[in-house]
């Protein structure tokens, strides 16, 4: 019997969020699988402005988070373009797992897209020495926990979350109230 060769397939079989070339990745088309981009360190990742969507509880869909974006260092994500993000989980999860040398991790989320996840629309975590930071200007849903979740593991660490003037944020807890800012230290 000859062995296959030639072949690879990523262990989620339609990932739209691809690094070009530079040093940020773009997310452009549609899916119905989470897009996967746990352990890149310093990931900054946006929209493609032609368009991009992820909804992982269509049918044939993964499950789960519609984008996990996880590293070390600077974690960014980043869609002026109205984008929607719909899972069964988390809609946009974010973690900076801690410093990268000299680069101290953070949290950046910047989304005027519709996030809306059975858990959490934004789940944000940063266990570096940075600030996390989340603006928020479309409609964030969590459906049985938070719609917002920011957490900054290091004392003394800067969080802030701001949303937009009639952007609503929906969740078991509702922490925010909309066209606001909330910061913590």
């Amino acid at each position: 019997m000859g062995a296959l060769t030639g072949y690879a397939r990523s262990s989620y079989g339609h990932q739209i969020c691809l690094l070009p070339g530079g040093g940020t990745y773009v997310c452009s088309g549609s899916s119905s699988e989470t897009q996967d981009l746990t352990l890149k360190n310093n990931a900054q990742v946006s929209t493609d402005p032609n368009g991009f969507d992820v909804d992982t509880t269509a049918v044939g869909g993964s499950g789960g988070n519609a984008i996990s974006i996880t590293g070390d260092g600077a974690i960014s994500y980043t869609d002026a373009n109205m984008f929607p993000l719909t899972a069964t989980d988390t809609a946009l999860y974010v973690q900076s797992n801690g410093d990268d040398g000299a680069t101290p991790g953070s949290v950046t989320v910047n989304t005027n897209g519709a996030l809306t996840g059975g858990d959490y629309g934004i789940f944000a975590v940063n266990v570096g020495s940075g600030a996390l930071d989340i603006t928020a200007n479309g409609n964030v849903e969590g459906t049985t926990e938070n719609g917002i979740y920011a957490r900054n593991e290091v004392s003394g660490a800067d969080l802030s979350v701001t949303t937009g003037v009639g952007t609503k944020v929906i969740g078991d807890d509702r922490a925010f109230t909309p066209g606001t800012s909330a910061r913590a230290r």
